[in-house]
């Protein structure tokens, strides 16, 4: 049963519980005030009127003043105009309402920041979040001031570093990108000055070597006109450091062609072992000068015949032999050739072939540079050595072409050793292997069609043979009813196209020797479909016209070249194939030498002009290291002793 009042007082002022839960109120209260007073920012209440569309403050904490700048009683209430002193902005006041409106409608939690300008501090940043709660007829929003000024200007400053990053980002991008077409420009430009230069290397090939050639010619036709002792000094000096400057300007040129894509592998049978053989006798007198060993192994299994570019496989032995013997003081060259079946096409091999040498070897800091064009290893002097730098860029070219690759072991002052590897070499079928039958080239009228140079150099050499030349500069001025025995033509005519030149030239002399004077490397397709018969090559000094000129006479036919004469005595024919088949067995320059003073021995003491004469011609092409003519002499000899047989 409920207390009941026990007088009049009691019932007006509640009594004692009621009064006790009144103080409990205040308390709880009071606790309240005090934690939204503490609370940094400021507590608000909010009210949106339904019928009016008025909105205001109900409640703001004690922070607000400090917050927004303002006394809680110039804001709270319907009569305060707390719009105009808080969103001064226009904008600022649009935005706010939309969001009022929004929140009131969907009763969603309205959550913003804004500006507003604080009498004492100026512009600052509030950021406001409370809970709308609908009544009959108002909205409620219970919430939250919180200063947002310091946070929005790290805000702030972070985007706008962000956007000077991204303005200094876009900026260096373009820098960049400037910097990148520039230089591509300058690379394109670089690129395009190198391929204009080694296009015209290319292109000038002829006329780069022609003065060379000519000066080497005229210093060979002084030593031979003029004995004067000082004079003959002064032209071998001229000679050698000539000969020096075009090996040079040939590397140079190869280069330049390899570079520019100008240079064509020129595909015809060709006897490797003959070649390695051929090249190694050379490498091996020089060799042995030094005491060191060369050797050269080749497996049986290396056809007889091979589908090469003959003048590009010499190079590369010359370069890898030459540089094995120059660089080795002491021990042994070993150079090996194998052959596989090719698994990868029917009827080739795989060709591998190495360089192995003692020498001062390569360090492997180095061994990736030496292949650059001009580059040589570290320590390397020229004096010492010699070289341009420009032999094994030119070997790894060539190999490339071949579609091969090379590869370099090697470890200081234990010698180094380089391996080739050409896949997939054709061989040259049986029935294509056949030696061609000779052909005699009888030398009564020669033709030459040559630029004056070359002419005048081609003069002196018959003087006295009683051949009769007929020497012209251009096609255009052959004489009707021409019948020459022998044609040298010089390749390319100036202006002229040698194509067009050759055909004008067979339609006329359609069965004629023809032999070319070029200083373009042998051209397989024009030797065939044209009958060259002989592809000669510069230096076009006396020397090297004379001796290839007559000793491809010499091999086709003794007698066209060689007047009979009577032979005094019997010769002693056996010994002397012997000693021949010893010599071309050997390869060895030793031997041929030898064998040269016992012809000319024989020759004299048998007054026999003919032989006398072979001795002179295979003398001088193993005093100029011609291993080429060496053999075409040597191939030539068993038909010159039928000869002597027939007539004695």
């Amino acid at each position: 049963m409920s207390a009941v009042p026990q007088s009049d007082s009691d019932f007006l002022t509640g009594g004692p519980a009621l009064q006790q839960a009144r103080q409990l109120a205040a308390e709880a209260e009071a606790r309240l005030q005090k934690i939204a007073d503490s609370i940094p920012g400021c507590i608000y209440a909010f009210c949106l009127e339904l019928d009016t569309g008025q909105s205001y403050f109900t409640y703001l904490s004690k922070g607000c003043e400090d917050l927004l700048g303002y006394p809680e009683s110039l804001l709270t209430g319907p009569d305060t105009n707390w719009w105009d002193l808080l969103l001064q902005n226009k904008e600022e006041r649009e935005h706010i309402a939309e969001l009022i409106q929004v929140s009131a409608r969907q009763l969603s939690l309205f959550e913003t920041s804004f500006r507003f300008r604080h009498p004492l501090h100026g512009e600052r940043w509030v950021f406001a979040r409370s809970i709308p709660e609908r009544h009959v007829d108002r909205i409620l929003w219970s919430g939250v001031f919180v200063n947002a000024t310091d946070l929005k200007h790290q805000i702030e400053a972070t985007r706008l570093r962000e956007s000077l990053l991204q303005t200094l980002n876009q900026q260096l991008e373009q820098r960049v990108q400037l910097r990148t077409r520039e230089l591509q420009t300058a690379k394109e430009a670089a690129e395009a000055a190198h391929q204009a230069k080694s296009e015209f290397l290319a292109n000038m090939s002829h006329e780069i070597r022609t003065p060379i050639h000519a000066i080497l010619g005229y210093v060979q036709l002084i030593q031979e006109q003029f004995d004067y002792p000082l004079l003959q000094d002064y032209m071998t000096a001229i000679a050698i450091s000539g000969q020096n400057l075009l090996r040079l300007l040939n590397d140079l040129l190869d280069l330049s062609k390899l570079e520019v894509g100008k240079m064509q592998l020129q595909l015809a049978p060709v006897n490797l072992r003959a070649v390695a053989r051929e090249i190694g006798s050379l490498f091996a007198l020089k060799a042995s000068e030094k005491q060191v060993g060369f050797y050269i192994d080749i497996t049986p299994d290396l056809p007889d015949l091979l589908y090469l570019d003959e003048t590009r496989i010499r190079q590369i032995f010359f370069n890898l032999m030459g540089n094995a013997v120059k660089f080795t003081a002491e021990g042994q060259i070993q150079v090996q050739i194998d052959a596989r079946p090719s698994q990868s096409a029917p009827d080739c091999v795989d060709l591998s072939l190495s360089f192995q040498d003692t020498g001062i070897g390569i360090p492997e800091s180095s061994q990736a540079l030496i292949f650059n064009a001009f580059m040589q290893q570290e320590g390397q002097t020229a004096k010492q050595y010699g070289g341009t730098g420009l032999g094994l860029s030119i070997v790894q070219r060539l190999v490339q072409m071949m579609q091969g690759q090379i590869t370099l072991t090697s470890q200081p002052q234990q010698g180094a050793c380089f391996t080739l590897f050409l896949p997939a070499v054709q061989r040259v079928a049986d029935n294509l292997s056949e030696t061609p039958s000779t052909v005699t080239w009888p030398m009564q009228h020669t033709l030459i069609i040559a630029e004056p140079h070359i002419q005048e150099l081609l003069a002196p050499l018959y003087a006295g043979e009683g051949i009769s030349m007929l020497a012209l500069t251009s096609l255009e001025l052959l004489p009707e009813g021409l019948q020459p025995h022998w044609i040298l033509l010089q390749l390319p005519l100036q202006g002229e196209n040698p194509y067009m030149s050759l055909s004008a030239l067979r339609q006329d002399f359609p069965e004629t020797p023809l032999s070319v004077l070029s200083a373009s490397p042998f051209d397989t397709a024009l030797a065939r479909q044209f009958q060259i018969k002989s592809w000669l090559t510069p230096p076009f000094d006396q020397h090297a016209l004379n001796i290839a000129w007559v000793a491809e006479a010499a091999v086709q036919s003794p007698d066209a070249l060689l007047p009979s004469e009577p032979v005094s005595e019997k010769l002693e024919f056996q010994n002397l194939v012997s000693r021949w088949e010893a010599v071309r067995q050997s390869h060895s320059f030793d031997m041929i030498t030898a064998f040269v003073q016992e012809l000319a021995e024989t020759a004299q003491q048998t007054q026999q002009r003919k032989l006398l004469q072979f001795s002179e011609l295979l003398g001088a092409a193993a005093g100029r290291f011609d291993v080429v003519l060496i053999e075409q002499l040597l191939s030539g000899f068993p038909d010159l002793l039928e000869t002597l047989r027939d007539q004695i």
